[in-house]
C-alpha cells in the first residue's frame, strides 16, 4: 500500500528551488541546527570517509569543524540549486522518499530540516539505513509536533471570526515517541530521538511568512486549501499578538527540534 500523499513535493520542489537560485534560501534555524549536528560529529570521535549531507544548503558541514571529520562529503536535496549550495561537484537532486543510493554507500548520512516534509517516512529512513555501510551512522533533525502551533490556532479562529470553515493550513509533525520507534522499525541500532524546544521572536506575522517561506516552509500540503483573504489575515495578526506575544515585544513562533540518531547494524541487512 502506497503512502498517503500529505505533501506536494513538486511545489517544494519548486519553492526551494526559486529561493535558492535568488540567493534567499537560508535562515537562522538552518544555521543553528547545521551547528548543532555538526557537534554532535564531532562527540563521534571517529572519521568517516564518505558522508552524504541532505538539504543543507548554505548550512552545510563544509561550513563547520564537522569537515575535519569527513574524507569525501557529497551533498544531496529535492531542489538541485539548494544542493549546489552546499557542494559544487559532489551535489545531486533527488526527493529523499527515492534516493538514487547504492547499499552500504556511506558511512554517515545528515538530514537537516527535510524529513518532515516526506510522505513514506518509514520508506526514507529504511533507504538512509541501507545506503549506510557496517556501524554508520545516521544524523537527522526535523521539526516535531507542536511547530507553528501558534500559527496554526491563529489562523483556526481568524477563519472562524471571518465566517469561513477553517481548513488545514500547518503541515502535521510527528511525536517524539513515534520518530523513535520508526527508528527501531528502520533497523537501525541504539536508535535515539530527542527534542529541543526552540521559540523564536518576530516582529508581526508578516515577518514570520516570510521567513517561512524563504525556508520553502508554505504551501507544501497537497490541499493547501483556499487562499487566505485580507480580511482573514488580518484577524490572524490581531489573535496572534493578543494571544502569542514574545516576552521581548513582537510574537513568538514555536519550532521544536527533534534530533535522530540511529546505527547501521555490523552486518548489513
Amino acid at each position: 500500500m502506497s503512502a498517503p500523499q500529505i505533501f506536494n513535493t513538486q511545489r517544494i520542489k519548486a519553492r526551494r528551488q526559486a529561493f535558492a537560485r535568488q540567493n534567499r534560501f537560508e535562515s537562522s534555524i538552518h544555521q543553528y541546527v547545521g551547528g548543532e549536528i555538526a557537534e554532535r560529529i564531532q562527540a563521534l570521535d571517529r572519521t568517516f570517509p564518505r558522508a552524504l549531507e541532505i538539504g543543507t544548503g548554505s548550512a552545510s558541514l563544509k561550513n563547520t569543524p564537522a569537515k575535519e571529520r569527513i574524507n569525501d562529503l557529497f551533498a544531496c536535496d529535492i531542489a538541485p540549486a539548494v544542493a549546489a549550495q552546499a557542494s559544487k561537484h559532489k551535489a545531486f537532486a533527488a526527493n529523499q522518499e527515492a534516493l538514487p543510493l547504492k547499499q552500504k554507500q556511506f558511512d554517515l548520512i545528515a538530514s537537516i530540516l527535510n524529513l518532515h516534509h516526506v510522505n513514506d517516512l518509514p520508506g526514507a529512513l529504511l533507504q538512509c539505513r541501507r545506503a549506510l555501510r557496517p556501524k554508520g551512522i545516521f544524523l537527522a533533525v526535523m521539526f516535531g509536533e507542536g511547530t507553528l502551533e501558534e500559527l496554526r490556532a491563529s489562523l483556526h479562529e481568524a477563519e472562524l471570526l471571518a465566517g469561513r470553515e477553517p481548513q488545514p493550513r500547518i503541515a502535521p509533525f510527528a511525536e517524539l515517541p513515534t520518530l523513535g520507534n520508526l527508528l527501531a522499525r528502520a533497523g537501525f541500532l541504539h536508535a535515539i530521538a530527542d527534542i529541543e524546544r526552540l521559540t523564536l521572536k518576530y516582529e508581526s506575522l508578516t515577518d514570520l511568512v516570510g521567513n517561512l517561506r524563504a525556508m520553502g516552509e508554505t504551501g507544501v500540503l497537497a490541499a493547501p486549501g483556499t487562499p487566505l483573504s485580507r480580511t482573514v489575515m488580518r484577524h490572524a495578526e490581531d489573535i496572534y499578538r493578543q494571544r502569542f506575544p514574545h516576552d521581548e515585544g513582537g510574537i513568538r513562533a514555536s519550532f521544536p527540534l527533534v534530533y535522530l540518531i540511529g546505527h547501521a547494524p555490523d552486518e548489513g541487512r
